[in-house]
């Protein structure tokens, strides 16, 4: 079983050559792009890439910001990649750590 990029582009049009981007990028690592699907959301763009190669968390991480992913949204997932042996298994599958947001919940600072 293989990794899944997932990509956050907060534009109102697609950016220009993020599939170039993401086809050199895994062509530089050595991964195999098995299908990539694009959602256009209310705020940008969700690019998903999934690769035959399992790859590191970190690497994963590194790749999806090196690819153009939203830069504030890769730090937090290299922050939980990088604690990923400390935690729970049950928060080590990537659809957790490594999230796409379909919705943001904003909430004023008394509602905590």
């Amino acid at each position: 079983m293989g990794s899944r990029l997932r990509l956050d582009f907060d534009t109102l049009t697609f950016p220009n050559g993020a599939l170039d981007r993401v086809q050199w990028v895994c062509r530089m690592l050595h991964w195999t792009v098995d299908a990539v699907s694009i959602a256009q959301t209310r705020r940008g763009w969700h690019v998903e890439v999934v690769t035959r190669q399992r790859i590191a968390p970190v690497a994963l991480v590194a790749a999806q910001a090196m690819c153009g992913s939203d830069y504030k949204r890769e730090v937090f997932n290299l922050q939980r990649a990088r604690r990923l042996r400390y935690v729970d298994p049950w928060w080590r599958e990537p659809s957790r750590w490594n999230v796409l947001y379909h919705r943001h919940y904003k909430a004023s600072r008394g509602e905590l």
